[in-house]
């Protein structure tokens, strides 16, 4: 199975594109310039920008990241990863 595409629509344009295809060809949607509207997606996509940085769930940053984002004000995709990477001190 391969991943597919799609966008978002903000305000009658598009926000953002992306996909991220995750094992058994599952696909993950990611805006750009917002987060996702539910906690499943937005799980995912956090999964995603943290596996992307090479941190897994077992390590403890997972948890510290992960709580620090409750403080955040809602990020998309791109915004996310450059938290992490800021937390991190990349």
């Amino acid at each position: 199975m391969s991943a597919g595409t799609g966008a978002v629509v903000v305000g009658g344009t598009i926000a953002g594109v992306g996909t991220l295809g995750i094992g058994l060809g599952i696909s993950v949607l990611f805006a750009s310039d917002s987060r996702p509207g539910n906690n499943q997606a937005q799980n995912k996509q956090f999964e995603a920008a943290m596996k992307e940085n090479g941190i897994k769930k077992t390590d403890p940053l997972w948890r510290e990241i992960h709580d620090a984002l409750h403080n955040e004000p809602p990020k998309g995709y791109k915004d996310l990863l450059k938290f992490i990477r800021e937390f991190l001190d990349f």
